[in-house]
């Protein structure tokens, strides 16, 4: 009988690379056990989330929480109030408080004099005096070199203008045309009976001289007086004046001020006139 011929020799060789694709079957089952056990995981686990912090789902959504306002009105109100007390501490540790006292005669029982002028050297015009309580009357005074004292009054009831949010007053003052070798500031002209109440506002006077150049000072007292607000590391200058006595000059500078327990900067100064005729 004849001879059956042997089937083609199979290849040792496994499928190509490119063959897997074409593999029938699509994988094994393990496979799709697999991924289907895996997509179960992602769905328990976004519901859980969805239940246990929704901040978190909406935060993966793209939406965001919606503050509760009193809690953002707390938040604002903390920070006004950080702001403010680290304005205060700014202000405590530059500025101070200057109280001087003007007295008469020799001794510790040395009276005060009530009738002494205490004026705040501004500067040089055209000047600007700062933080002036809105509503009272204010006097200055002029003193050009050589000449005699020229004083002018803001009244009370003066007409402000707003300058970048602050009321301003401009004021211009002729200095006295009189040669004078001594200073002699005169009375002053500031009206007792219309001296004004204060409204709360800070304003500054802008005083322009003529000619420019001349000193201005303002009238801070009689005997004596307490300046607030001023900045301890510069000097200030104050002119005492009182009728029938020297007038007199007093300089207080960075040395002068003390820090209190409160940490807020303090100077005292007494002054001690002197009779004009130099006894």
């Amino acid at each position: 009988p004849p001879v059956a011929a042997d089937p083609a020799p199979r290849s040792a060789r496994g499928p190509a690379l490119d063959e897997f694709e074409d593999a029938p079957g699509g994988g094994s089952g393990a496979s799709r056990l697999l991924v289907a056990g895996l997509l179960g995981l992602i769905v328990l686990a976004g519901i859980g989330v969805a239940v246990l912090r929704p901040d978190v789902l909406a935060g993966l959504v793209g939406e965001s929480e919606r503050p509760d306002p009193a809690e953002l009105e707390r938040r604002a109100a903390e920070a006004e109030a950080r702001e403010r007390a680290e304005a205060l501490a700014e202000r405590d540790a530059r500025y101070g408080s200057l109280a001087l006292r003007v007295v008469e005669g020799t001794g510790p029982d040395a009276d005060e004099s009530a009738r002494a002028q205490i004026l705040l050297f501004v500067g040089r015009g055209p000047a600007v005096a700062e933080n002036l309580p809105v509503g009272r009357a204010h006097e200055l005074v002029a003193i050009a070199e050589g000449q005699g004292a020229t004083r002018s009054v803001v009244p009370a009831d003066a007409e402000w203008s707003p300058a970048n949010g602050v009321p301003q007053y401009e004021l211009a003052m002729q200095t006295s045309p009189t040669e004078a070798a001594d200073v002699d500031l005169g009375p002053t002209q500031l009206p007792r009976d219309a001296m004004g109440a204060a409204t709360g506002e800070l304003g500054r006077v802008r005083v322009i001289t003529n000619p420019p150049g001349a000193k201005v000072y303002l009238l801070v007292g009689f005997g004596r007086a307490q300046i607030d607000d001023l900045a301890a590391d510069e000097a200030h200058e104050l002119l005492v004046f009182a009728e029938d006595h020297r007038p007199e000059r007093v300089v207080v500078g960075p040395s002068d001020w003390i820090a209190g327990d409160d940490g807020k900067k303090r100077a005292e100064l007494t002054v001690r006139l002197r009779p004009a005729d130099g006894r």
